[in-house]
């Protein structure tokens, strides 16, 4: 068994140092520099531990009529190590007119977890905030005027076809109104080699208020194979994708209580999933925080619980326990092993 503790040895020392060496190495006058670096000890009920490290260097500049950012990831997870560049982009502005290019982010939609206007990430719901890796695309933006935006993008994959989509925002009496247009590939070849799915969505969004944050989404989804396959196909030709969620901050006795509900139903298959977060405010620098997440397709079920604490302006410490239960499916979600079912994890992260 590969001990907790022994993560010198694999030379995380040296890297949990560099971050630090490379803040006074660089120089800050090329442009704003900021280091988001994290450690973190797992521990499983099975007795298998491991450690993994996640540094992002962020670089950017700002110039005239324009920005640019360069991001380099390196992360590193039991005796293995990957370095990639992360995001790497140019934008430009012309009056109200937008463009920016290259490997970048892109978060679209109002959903926390069920988000079915946001084709160009994947949520892992064990951890909705997860930082997103950037995509390689292209992104227009245009304001018609103070209220209204029309946002259209088109983005690379490696296996599979590019998506594409075109977003038209507006805002009403503190409402927000969104109408995407999507054109989606996912890769199946999972499935049978080479095969993936085509879809057309057409995704409706509002989000607002009512004394407490509301938000809805409907998704009009037509799917396709790009090739026929010897068994019924796993996709339905025709689908209704419905999602609705609200959230609430409390306050009792000087504190902040942060709850959020969100629930999705998938009208082809009957089925409904949901999720559900609170976080209280213990005081200026702790924080206590619970998710449950359900999917009655998968069968996955997921218990977190988490304890923050600010230890100074850049260092911040967190402490979990968490519950997995749903077989294989638990495998990608934990990034593990789909046989572990319950998790210690403590984080170290750094951000300067």
């Amino acid at each position: 068994m590969t001990s907790f503790f022994n993560f010198t040895e694999a030379g995380l020392t040296t890297r949990l140092c560099l971050p630090v060496l490379l803040s006074f190495c660089i120089s800050i006058q090329a442009g704003d520099l900021a280091i988001d670096t994290r450690t973190d000890f797992h521990a499983y009920s099975c007795g298998t531990s491991r450690v993994q490290n996640l540094t992002r260097v962020f670089l950017s500049q700002a110039f005239e009529n324009g920005f640019s950012q360069l991001t380099l990831k390196n992360h590193y997870l039991r005796d293995t190590e990957s370095f990639s560049i992360d995001r790497a982009f140019v934008e430009l502005y012309h009056d109200r007119l937008t463009f920016s290019i290259g490997k970048q982010r892109i978060y679209w939609g109002c959903g926390q977890v069920f988000n079915y206007a946001d084709i160009f990430n994947t949520i892992d719901p064990t951890r909705p905030s997860e930082e997103k890796d950037g995509v390689k695309s292209v992104m227009v933006r245009y304001n018609p005027d103070a209220t209204s935006r029309v946002e259209l993008a088109c983005s690379d994959q490696d296996t599979v076809p590019g998506n594409s989509a075109l977003r038209w925002t507006f805002t009403s009496h503190g409402w927000e109104f969104m109408l995407n247009a999507l054109k989606v590939h996912r890769d199946m070849s999972a499935y049978f080699p080479g095969l993936y799915s085509s879809s057309q969505d057409l995704v409706a969004e509002v989000k607002g208020g009512i004394g407490c944050g509301i938000w809805a989404t409907v998704d009009f989804r037509s799917s396709s194979l790009n090739r026929p396959i010897p068994v019924a196909s796993p996709l339905p030709a025709d689908n209704r994708l419905y999602t609705m969620g609200l959230d609430y901050t409390f306050t009792t006795h000087g504190h902040n209580l942060y709850t959020m509900l969100e629930a999705s139903y998938d009208s082809d298959l009957d089925s409904r999933s949901w999720y559900f977060s609170h976080r209280l405010d213990l005081s200026d620098v702790l924080f206590f925080s619970q998710s449950l997440y359900k999917d009655e397709r998968s069968g996955l079920r997921f218990l977190g619980n988490a304890l923050d604490y600010a230890y100074s302006d850049i260092v911040s410490l967190r402490l979990e326990l968490n519950a997995f239960d749903g077989g294989s499916a638990t495998a990608g979600l934990a990034g593990f092993d789909p046989d572990l079912d319950r998790e210690i994890k403590f984080s170290v992260r750094a951000v300067f």
